[in-house]
């Protein structure tokens, strides 16, 4: 879902697939790294792994709800303003 949004977003896919993949696997280990009280709540990568040990669930299902919303809402709004040709 949150793929979906970002390429409906940016309406190229390859640009949405790579940006995804540079925030999720380069971005947010760093702002782990630099601020982990603001890290932790926003990365779905490190939701995931929790959610799949059984850790934080409450937490993780809204880092990643937060995510798809984010992501919907701004596919959903740019495509809507985005003139047909």
């Amino acid at each position: 879902m949150t793929g979906a949004g970002v390429g409906a977003a940016v309406a190229n896919s390859p640009a949405a697939l790579t940006g995804l993949y540079l925030v999720i696997l380069g971005v947010m280990p760093v702002l782990r790294g630099v601020k982990p009280e603001i890290g932790s709540r926003l990365d779905p990568a490190q939701a995931v792994l929790a959610l799949a040990q059984g850790h934080a669930q409450t937490q993780s299902i809204l880092i990643l709800a937060g995510w798809v919303s984010v992501s919907a809402i701004a596919g959903w709004t740019l495509t809507h303003r985005r003139a047909i040709h």
